[in-house]
C-alpha cells in the first residue's frame, strides 16, 4: 500500500491538468499510509510553484487540496512546515478568492508559534498583509524575518519590494539590488515586472535596459 500512495504521489507530480492532478490526489487519499505526507507537499508544491493556485482553472483541486491539509493539521499539529505550505497556498489562491488571506494569517501565525525562530513563516505573513493591503504591517514582518536571517535574499528582496509598494522607491529598489548581490535570482516574470516598474519609478532607464539584458542573456543561456 505506501507503494501505491507514492505512485500516486509521482503521478500527481506530473500532472499537467487540473483534473490529472485532482485524480491522482484523489487516489493517495483514499489509500492513505506513511507517504502521504510527502504527497501533501508534492501537490501544494505543484500548486503554488507554477502559480496553478492563483488561476481559476486550478481553483477546484486547490480548494481541495486545502481542504485535505486542514485534515491533516488537525491530526500534525505540531509541525510548522505544513502550516507554513498551507499558508502559502491560501497566499496564492487568494488572488482568485480574496476571503483566503484571512485563513492564511491564520495558520501562519500557528507556524510562527510553533517556530518562532523560522524566518520562513514571517516571509508567508508578509506576503499575506502585501496582499491584504496591510504595507506597514508586512514591512514590519519583513523586517523581523531579516532580523532572524540577514542572509535571507528572498526576504530581503520582498521587503524591498515593501517599500516600493508604500512609496519609499529609492529604498526598495536599493534593497532590492542588495537582494540580487546576495544571491536572490529575480526569475519568474513577476520578479522582472517589478524590478522593472520600480525602475522605471524612478526614471533609472538605464536599469531597465540592464534588466532587459540579463533577461536576454539568461534566456539563451536556457
Amino acid at each position: 500500500r505506501p507503494y501505491q500512495t507514492a505512485f500516486w504521489g509521482r503521478q500527481a507530480l506530473a500532472a499537467t491538468t487540473p483534473d490529472q492532478l485532482k485524480n491522482s490526489f484523489g487516489e493517495a487519499i483514499k489509500l492513505g499510509g506513511f507517504p502521504l505526507s510527502e504527497v501533501y507537499r508534492v501537490v501544494t508544491d505543484a500548486l503554488v510553484n507554477n502559480s496553478r493556485a492563483r488561476t481559476k482553472e486550478w481553483d477546484e483541486v486547490t480548494t481541495l487540496t486545502e481542504k485535505e491539509l486542514e485534515k491533516f493539521l488537525v491530526k500534525e499539529p505540531l509541525d510548522p512546515r505544513f502550516f507554513i505550505r498551507l499558508g502559502k497556498l491560501y497566499n496564492d489562491h487568494a488572488f482568485v478568492k480574496a476571503q483566503l488571506l484571512s485563513d492564511a494569517e491564520r495558520v501562519l501565525l500557528r507556524a510562527k508559534e510553533l517556530a518562532p525562530n523560522r524566518p520562513d513563516s514571517y516571509y508567508e505573513i508578509g506576503v499575506t498583509y502585501l496582499q491584504a493591503g496591510q504595507n506597514d504591517r508586512a514591512l514590519k514582518v519583513f523586517e523581523e524575518a531579516l532580523n532572524l536571517n540577514p542572509r535571507n535574499s528572498r526576504g530581503r528582496w520582498s521587503l524591498g519590494l515593501a517599500h516600493v509598494i508604500v512609496g519609499h522607491n529609492a529604498e526598495g529598489a536599493a534593497i532590492m539590488e542588495e537582494a540580487i548581490k546576495q544571491g536572490y535570482a529575480w526569475t519568474s516574470q513577476a520578479d522582472v515586472n517589478n524590478l522593472v516598474q520600480t525602475y522605471n519609478l524612478l526614471k533609472r532607464f538605464d536599469k531597465i535596459v540592464g534588466v532587459c539584458i540579463a533577461v536576454i542573456h539568461r534566456t539563451n543561456d536556457n
